[in-house]
């Protein structure tokens, strides 16, 4: 069979539309049992545009937190990522719905990202003083950034991207892949 760009594109239609057909019928199913937030309970969004919004008004506030608060808010993360249940449930659910990886390797990592993740800590100011005056150095927040998680490691980059992105007084919009769906969303619900 030859490959031609009408043959490709004709490919990418099919899976992006049978994609979106999956993704309508999950989340009706999941509505309809109750499990889909789409109206931002949790910080979880149906529609990218009113997550990045809400992102957008959040990180306005949130910028204006004390390094003494967001180093509170970074613990409390990692409080309730490193309970038993938590690690063993996201480990589980990581497993089972990815295909990928083992319960014990995940628990291990994301006791470490939970752990080991740098906070406030790293947030240091500088100076440097010279013949020519004296220059500051301090780290600022950006903004709201854009993540999108991993199936391989989808529990472990939220919460590192969590701990390290809400450290630096920013915001986070987290796209999850669509065979980490739940478990994207059940660690996100922790962390929120």
């Amino acid at each position: 069979m030859e490959l031609s760009k009408e043959l490709v594109e004709q490919v990418i239609r099919k899976v992006i539309s049978e994609q979106a057909a999956q993704k309508n019928g999950a989340c009706c199913e999941a509505a309809a049992q109750g499990t889909c937030c789409v109206s931002g309970e949790y910080g979880i969004f149906d529609d990218m545009d009113a997550a990045i919004n809400a992102a957008e008004a959040a990180q306005k506030d949130y910028m204006h937190a004390s390094l003494a608060d967001r180093k509170k808010y970074v613990q409390a993360i990692r409080d309730v990522i490193l309970q038993k249940e938590n690690l063993k449930h996201i480990a589980i659910l990581a497993v089972e719905e990815t295909g990928m990886g083992d319960v014990g390797c995940k628990i291990v990592k994301n006791r470490a990202a939970a752990e080991l993740t740098p906070g406030v800590e790293d947030l240091t100011t500088g100076a440097l003083a010279g013949d020519d005056g004296l220059t500051t150095i301090e780290y600022s927040p950006y903004g709201v950034i854009g993540a999108i998680t991993p199936t391989t490691n989808p529990t472990e980059t939220i919460i590192c991207n969590s701990i390290g992105m809400l450290a630096a007084g920013n915001s986070v919009v987290f796209s999850p892949h669509p065979r980490a769906r739940q478990v994207t969303l059940d660690t996100i619900k922790m962390i929120n």
